[in-house]
């Protein structure tokens, strides 16, 4: 049996509210709308959502994913794997380097991105007080590493 995933992307104002749902669904928080991506890259699955990454461009060679993550229903399933490293196969096409962070509290996020690929490259305390962890996801010449 073969399981039909889809990736597809819209910007912020074509999805609209959806995009408010489906952040509110995922990280069960209030979206705040002073963060608005550039790109938001939605996973599908014989027609369910399964997640959503929101990109904004750092600059011409670099993007920062500000949110990624996927529905409760989802989470540690294989699918979710495959389509983060589609994503990230179709971001190195334009984008060389891309950036990341985690919060230092959340294991399951960091091993996730180290299967992936990404390398720490350092940490920081928001205002918060919150240890998020700097993460690097370099592509070469269209391919990831």
């Amino acid at each position: 049996m073969t399981t039909a995933l889809t990736l597809w992307t819209m910007t912020y104002e074509e999805m609209g509210q959806e995009y408010h749902r489906l952040y509110e669904d995922i990280f069960t928080e209030p979206y705040d709308d002073a963060h608005i991506p550039a790109t938001i890259y939605v996973g599908q699955v014989e027609g369910h959502v399964i997640g959503m990454l929101a990109l904004y461009i750092h600059d011409r060679g670099t993007a920062y994913i500000q949110y990624a993550g996927f529905r409760k229903a989802w989470q540690g399933k294989p699918m979710t794997f495959w389509w983060l490293k589609a994503v990230l196969t179709e971001l190195h096409q334009t984008y060389q380097h891309l950036l990341a962070e985690i919060r230092a509290d959340n294991p399951l996020a960091l091993r996730f991105a180290l299967k992936a690929g990404f390398a720490i490259t350092g940490t920081r305390l928001d205002p918060s007080g919150q240890l998020l962890v700097h993460l690097l996801h370099e592509g070469h010449h269209g391919r990831i590493a």
